[in-house]
């Protein structure tokens, strides 16, 4: 697998991609007024020259007025982001304009939410808007047609406490709660006398409580007892041991199926209407309404790349998505597609568009230099600083080639998994990574 990583981490901020204020030096080709689908060409040059939406920049190429642009494009080849106008008290029909295929992309019940909101605020302004969301709107799942796990992330922690108390007979629900920094449940074990019996007889064992099986399998984690086993003699370095217990284990382990069939049946309970509504809700906020809209990347005319090289459809479309999606990006194609190419081009064209300081690629060691040569064949003239293991990232050197990857401007830098480990984590990764394990 090829990875490409960004050095600079805020190349896509939104107040870069809604900066409306045209770059010093960039200028599009002229384009007569009277010329057909000039709006069309207008935005295909921005997007090309800069990769984002500009009205003055368009307008003063095109020769057409901002209004005009707006009104045969909106709705279909750009929309205004109602969320840029969150924070802000006017509406201003400049501004905060993106491409349609990032903006009907994404989780679809989200942004026509927002939409709706926005245009209450701002009547007129976002009917464009509602209307292609509204063609995008997936069908909502019921309950029957949703698989629902005891530890399901997606359904909510006050589910998992009414039916604890449900289950153990408790006089109040259990502390349940998430805990997102880590992925793992956590319940307080609060139990009446009258709980005591279903906590270590019904569905528990006299060695693992209900409550214990439960969030062992509301974590993913296995249902096992342990015997601990003392030390002969005591000795500084003597431990104790602790050795599987196959016989209450199987018990403990039929009890954790029995609560699973429990909970199975309490969840589909048909006299809690106001349960699977509330159930319904929670998964399709989570996972329903996220679309994907194809980007389409005829329109990139790549200066700079060897003319004797010819892209697919799916690479150009590929390096679009990249260059205007404004969020990470997975290539998912098989093997042998063109991957590498879309990656490198993509690279050239983010650098020559501002969009990034430099690009650096991280690869397997046997592929280093072929990734080299795929470079120099599509851009000749790109100034690349390949990193070897064996020459370039020897102790000795090792200062010297960072101290070029950070100050050289370069268009790409290549380097090997092998040499990208050795660099140190930063000390926040390094908290974060002692936190989560």
């Amino acid at each position: 697998m090829t990875i490409l990583k960004d050095i600079q981490l805020d190349v896509y901020m939104p107040e870069i991609l809604y900066d409306d204020g045209s770059p010093e030096g960039v200028a599009l080709p002229p384009m007569g007024p009277s010329k057909t689908n000039a709006s069309d060409e207008a935005l295909v040059a921005c997007l090309n020259a800069i990769g984002r939406v500009d009205l003055a920049l368009m307008s003063e190429s095109s020769g057409l007025s901002a209004d005009t642009l707006v009104s045969e494009l909106r709705g279909k080849a750009i929309f205004q982001d109602p969320e840029f106008f969150r924070d802000r008290s006017d509406w201003d029909s400049m501004t905060g304009w993106i491409p349609a295929p990032r903006y009907l992309s994404g989780n679809i019940v989200s942004k026509y939410q927002t939409a709706k909101e926005m245009e209450k605020r701002f009547p007129g302004c976002f009917e464009a808007n509602l209307m292609s969301l509204e063609r995008l709107l997936p069908e909502r799942l019921d309950l029957s047609q949703i698989h629902v796990s005891l530890g399901a992330p997606w359904i909510p922690a006050d589910i998992y406490a009414e039916f604890i108390k449900d289950l153990l007979q408790l006089r109040a629900k259990p502390e349940v709660f998430f805990n997102k920094q880590l992925s793992r449940w956590e319940l307080e074990r609060v139990f009446t006398y009258n709980s005591v019996v279903r906590n270590k007889i019904t569905y528990g064992t006299s060695r693992l409580g209900a409550s214990e099986i439960i969030e062992a399998t509301m974590n993913a984690r296995s249902v096992k007892v342990y015997d601990r086993i003392e030390p002969r003699s005591y000795r500084p370095n003597d431990r104790p041991r602790y050795v599987l217990n196959r016989a209450e284990t199987l018990e403990a382990q039929n009890k954790q199926r029995e609560i699973l069939a429990e909970f199975e049946k309490w969840v589909m309970d048909p006299g809690k209407p106001r349960r699977i509504e509330k159930l319904q809700e929670a998964y399709n906020s989570a996972y329903v309404g996220y679309t994907y809209t194809p980007f389409d990347g005829s329109f990139l005319k790549l200066p700079g790349l060897n003319p004797d090289v010819h892209l697919f459809d799916h690479q150009r479309n590929a390096v679009a998505r990249i260059l205007m999606s404004g969020t990470n990006v997975l290539l998912a194609h098989d093997v042998g597609t063109g991957k590498t190419y879309e990656m490198i081009v993509a690279a050239h064209e983010l650098k020559r568009m501002g969009l990034s300081a430099k690009n650096l690629f991280v690869v397997p060691c046997n592929v280093l230099q072929d990734f080299e040569k795929a470079h120099r064949l599509l851009y000749p003239d790109d100034d690349i600083l390949v990193i070897s293991p064996k020459r370039d990232f020897v102790p000795a050197k090792r200062d010297d080639a960072l101290r070029k990857i950070r100050d050289g401007n370069y268009v790409a830098i290549d380097m090997a998994y092998s040499s990208f480990d050795m660099l140190r984590m930063s000390t926040s990764d390094m908290v974060w990574k002692s936190l989560s394990s």
